[in-house]
């Protein structure tokens, strides 16, 4: 999420230097909170793949493992289950802000119990 903050202030400065005005400041508070949301999103599918790979020791799982979730959880939600509109992550972006802190925090727990493991085998 840093790296995607640090693009985002990058293309802030190029836009500053060739319109000669700053961008970033004249886009409306509700687009600046979408992208804040999206960025965390993207940052939670990145540590969903992190658990994902150290849950199974393999380095696909942290590419297709995220991918595959989150294409299985759309097609629960569009398909299957409309009346249940969380379960959709493109839903989450719009207003999930307590369940993206809610994986969030189950994530980074999960990511520290794996980790902890690896360490206790090598060691």
């Amino acid at each position: 999420m840093v790296l995607q903050a640090a693009a985002a202030g990058l293309l802030g400065l190029i836009l500053y230097a060739v319109r000669g005005g700053s961008i970033l400041l004249e886009i409306n508070a509700e687009f600046n909170a979408a992208l804040l949301r999206r960025m965390r999103c993207g940052g939670i599918w990145a540590s969903v793949g992190c658990v994902m790979a150290l849950a199974t020791e393999t380095s696909s799982a942290a590419h297709l493992g995220p991918l595959c979730l989150c294409y299985a959880l759309m097609m629960l939600g569009k398909r299957f289950f409309p009346a249940a509109v969380m379960l959709n992550p493109i839903n989450w972006i719009d207003g999930g802000d307590g369940i993206l802190a809610g994986l969030e925090t189950v994530s980074i727990l999960l990511q520290i119990v794996f980790l902890n493991r690896g360490v206790r085998e090598y060691v």
